[in-house]
């Protein structure tokens, strides 16, 4: 950074990069560690509060509690709101060099790296996607083409009044800011300057690394995903196909599905990631057909899903039928304009076993595939 660094302001540093010379903090990915809200019991404090927040979590991705960890944030001892993240990763990150200086003071997802005030939402564009922060306890980093309805749906809580960009913004983006009549204004003076630091993700350690198979990556990132979109329901099963009672035959086939097409070589560490670069990069080339991965399909998906009154209650995927996603809607005319709304940006979509519920509402299986050949 330059000097006109204010003194005692911590660098920040992306993976893979080396320690610098000052203290700084180590940035993640956000969409791999959501912020997520919880509902605990008063009177519960320390290590009881965690433990009970992250059965809680393991109860709604169906995931069991040694794969997944969550780390507190705010400084309340009664903190309702936590990062979380697929436990594993923890120990990836920890394993950077910059991650084993003396010199790094936490690591933290991307978006806590924007400059926080009460009242103020902190916008950055990086790459492919949108930082927010809103207030001094709430943010994220989404994709660019679901940052507008999350901003939108974060703005519509939260007490804020001033804005600060950072970047080349999407139009969608500037829109849901003006919508919500915010007023541009000066970021706040620095980063990091309201303890975020305490809620450094090397805190975690719940998981176990033999908890973690590719299968495992795979499950967890859709639940994250879904979980930090809004779109997850309670006690969701995620099921898939191609799972084998043998778990070297199951890394096998998850591996080749992969290489398949979307990642033909190097290392598979962040299969959400790298399937979004590979598509975008797929997309700008404009040369091969979408490949029919689970994680290429789900993605394309949620973009139609996210921002309406939908729940989402199941994931599947087959090789033989493709993913195949279990929603309860409001009404059918909701589900035939979701399907209408995934046919328009390319997908091959179709609604199946649709039925009323006694409950109110009602309930369909969306089968989604690439939108090569003709629509059904």
């Amino acid at each position: 950074m330059s000097s006109a660094r204010p003194p005692n302001q911590l660098q920040v540093v992306t993976l893979d990069a080396p320690p610098p010379e000052d203290r700084f903090v180590l940035v993640v990915p956000g969409q791999q560690a959501p912020l997520y809200s919880f509902d605990l019991p008063n009177g519960v404090t320390g290590p009881a509060r965690v433990r009970i927040a992250t059965q809680q979590l393991a109860d709604r991705i169906g995931s069991g509690p040694d794969a997944i960890d969550l780390v507190p944030f705010g400084r309340d001892e009664l903190w309702t709101r936590a990062i979380v993240f697929d436990g594993a990763s923890r120990g990836e990150w920890a394993a950077q060099a910059a991650a084993r200086s003396g010199r790094c003071r936490a690591i933290l997802p991307d978006y806590l790296a924007l400059p926080a005030a009460d009242g103020h939402v902190s916008l950055r564009r990086s790459g492919d996607a949108v930082l927010a922060r809103i207030g001094l306890l709430d943010g994220f980093s989404a994709p660019v083409a679901l940052a507008a309805p999350l901003l939108d749906r974060a703005l519509r809580t939260a007490q804020a009044n001033t804005v600060s960009l950072d970047g080349d913004l999407p139009t969608d983006v500037a829109a849901v800011v003006a919508r919500a009549g915010l007023v541009t204004g000066p970021a706040p003076d620095a980063a990091f300057s309201n303890g975020e630091v305490s809620s450094d993700l090397r805190q975690g350690g719940g998981s176990t690394e033999g908890a973690r198979t590719t299968l495992k990556l795979w499950l967890i990132g859709v639940a994250l995903a879904l979980l930090s979109f809004g779109l997850w329901a309670g006690s969701v099963a995620i099921e898939t196909g191609v799972i084998r009672a043998d778990t070297a035959a199951l890394r096998d086939e998850t591996t080749r599905i992969l290489r398949g097409g979307l990642v033909p070589a190097g290392p598979i560490l962040d299969i959400r990631q790298q399937v979004t670069r590979a598509l975008e990069d797929a997309g700008a080339a404009g040369a091969e057909p979408r490949p029919t991965t689970p994680m290429a399909l789900l993605s394309d998906a949620t973009v139609a899903l996210f921002g309406k009154a939908i729940t989402v209650e199941t994931v599947a995927f087959s090789a033989e039928d493709g993913l195949n996603i279990r929603i309860v809607a409001s009404s059918f005319a909701e589900i035939d304009a979701l399907v209408a709304e995934m046919r328009e940006s390319g997908l091959g979509a179709t609604a199946q076993n649709l039925r009323a519920l006694d409950s109110g509402g009602v309930t369909a299986r969306i089968d989604v595939a690439s939108s090569q050949g003709e629509q059904p």
